[in-house]
C-alpha cells in the first residue's frame, strides 16, 4: 500500500510511514527513477523511489503549500507546478538515471501538446 503523499485522514500514518527507517533508502545509480507527482487544493507533491529486488524504496519525498493565486489553479495546472518543483528540487537525481514520471493525469502528454511549449 502505498501512502497518501498529501494529507488527508491518513497524513500522520503517512508521515510515520514515510519517516521510518527501513523505507526510506539511498538511491543506486544506473537503476531508473519513479517519480510520483500529486496534487491537492492548496499541496503539492512528489516522491521519488526506486525499485530494487521487485520492492519499491522511498528515495525522497518533498511538499509544498501553495498560497493565495496559485491556490485558484486548475488541477491540471496544479499538477504542472508539482512536476515543475519536483525536477527542480530532484534535478541532481533525475539527471543521473532513467526516468519514469507517474501521476494522477496523463500531465506530460497535456504538457507537451500546448501550443506555446512547441512553438516558443
Amino acid at each position: 500500500m502505498k501512502p497518501n503523499l498529501l494529507g488527508g485522514q491518513n497524513s500522520k500514518r503517512s508521515l510515520v510511514y514515510l519517516s521510518s527507517p527501513s523505507v526510506l533508502m539511498a538511491s543506486r545509480r544506473g537503476v531508473p527513477f519513479r517519480l510520483y507527482v500529486a496534487a491537492e487544493d492548496k499541496v503539492i507533491g512528489a516522491i521519488l523511489t526506486q525499485e530494487t529486488e521487485d520492492k519499491e524504496y522511498v528515495i525522497t519525498y518533498i511538499s509544498r503549500r501553495i498560497i493565495n493565486a496559485k491556490t485558484r489553479y486548475t488541477f491540471t495546472k496544479k499538477l504542472y507546478l508539482s512536476l515543475y518543483y519536483a525536477c527542480t528540487k530532484l534535478r541532481h537525481h533525475l539527471l543521473s538515471s532513467t526516468r519514469i514520471v507517474v501521476s494522477q493525469t496523463d500531465v506530460l502528454k497535456h504538457m507537451l501538446s500546448m501550443i506555446w511549449l512547441v512553438n516558443p
